[in-house]
């Protein structure tokens, strides 16, 4: 109920339709208006929301690829890298689409130095930037946060492993409007600890500059929203230090559990938590 009956939808083949407040694909004549909304986080106001903010899609894609489950078994198979976030987000947004577009074709991962990651990210790069389509990135905030911020303020993105990204450039009204709206997360990440960034360019651009007497083509891209969603060590999304004590607690216990997401939910009522291993009980909530 948090939506409008349209914002989601389930296609025949089984993919899912996503409403954003800024869409994708550029509207004819909109060349250089930029946006007059915050596509990150929906305002309070108590009524169905009209689209899905870059929040509530991070959450959207948290849920789909289950990475907000945890069971002890998981500790034995393949560790939760961030190219394993980047691998199970990939493949979750070949099921999404946003304005008509598979979500997989203008979407951005983490990538390591050689491998097929990175020539996907620079294909997708093109494909943007020859189409005029938005793009969506979603990685790790700069583990130096200290450099990191600084970067931010003077007006570059900088996230994790962004091999074959184009330069993510941020304007004073988009690092205000994510001051304003995710300074906990900020504060978290400052503090040393894992937050992820759900963050929409507008279509890349090519500049051209002269290195080493070669003329070098640099892509860029101007941000137009950044959501931030704090994350522990196994990339469960949390909310506050508290939970982050209870997360790795559970974790060291062997418990089995789910971390509800809110989307963009204004209910206080979601539990913190809801264990999975209880006897008896198919879940139980559970709340810090």
């Amino acid at each position: 109920k948090t939506y409008a009956s349209s914002v989601v939808t389930v296609n025949a083949d089984g993919t899912f339709s996503i409403t954003l407040p800024v869409g994708l694909s550029r509207q004819h004549g909109s060349e250089n208006s930029a946006p007059d909304v915050n596509p990150a986080r929906h305002p309070r106001t108590g009524k169905s929301k009209p689209s899905m903010s870059l929040l509530g899609l991070g959450h959207f894609i948290w849920q789909q690829a289950e990475i907000n489950i945890w069971k002890p078994q998981f500790v034995k198979n393949r560790p939760r890298s961030a190219f394993w976030l980047a691998s199970r987000i990939d493949s979750t947004a070949k099921s999404i689409r946003i304005s008509r577009l598979m979500l997989s074709d203008v979407l951005l991962v983490s990538a390591a130095n050689e491998g097929a990651q990175r020539q996907t990210n620079q294909q997708r790069v093109r494909f943007a930037s020859e189409n005029k389509k938005r793009m969506v990135a979603i990685a790790l905030l700069k583990a130096d946060a200290t450099a990191g911020f600084s970067e931010m303020q003077a007006g570059r993105l900088s996230l994790s492993s962004p091999i074959g990204f184009p330069k993510l450039k941020v304007s004073p009204n988009v690092f205000r409007s994510c001051e304003r709206s995710f300074q906990s997360e900020l504060n978290a990440w400052r503090a040393g600890h894992k937050v992820v960034a759900v963050v929409e360019t507008e279509p890349p651009t090519i500049r051209f500059e002269r290195i080493n007497g070669r003329t070098v083509p640099i892509p860029e891209a101007e941000v137009i929203g950044i959501a931030l969603m704090r994350v522990t060590p196994r990339f469960i999304p949390v909310d506050s230090g508290y939970e982050e004590i209870i997360e790795a607690r559970l974790c060291e216990q062997a418990r089995s559990f789910v971390k509800p997401l809110r989307f963009d939910a204004e209910e206080d009522t979601f539990p913190d938590f809801v264990l999975t291993d209880v006897d008896g009980r198919e879940s139980v909530p559970m709340e810090v």
